[in-house]
């Protein structure tokens, strides 16, 4: 995804990689950990804006279903610290990529 996102642009960007807790094909158990990641996510990003290494109002966060969920915990926690993220985009909802297990007997 953000590879898209960068494209002809000038951005960075930070990639949370939370596969490892994520992947489990059972859902409480991932979303089990989306408050922690946020948490996690939450702390670097305020260590970064602490040390004048990002901006508060050019940061934006971008998360796809239970990540839209660790931004949203992200923001959260920073708020905890006295800064406000700019702005938070989440996407929940099927990808064309995505493939889910089918629910029905068809």
């Amino acid at each position: 995804m953000s590879t898209g996102l960068v494209t002809g642009f000038k951005y960075n960007v930070i990639a949370v990689d939370w596969g490892k807790i994520a992947m489990d094909m059972i859902y409480p158990t991932a979303r089990y950990h989306v408050e922690g990641v946020g948490q996690y996510v939450g702390q670097l990003l305020s260590t970064l804006y602490n040390s004048s290494l990002i901006r508060a109002d050019k940061l934006h966060l971008i998360g796809h279903s239970l990540g839209a969920h660790v931004a949203g915990n992200a923001g959260k926690a920073v708020q905890k610290d006295g800064w406000t993220i700019a702005r938070i985009t989440g996407k929940i909802g099927m990808c064309d990529d995505q493939i889910l297990p089918s629910t029905t007997d068809d």
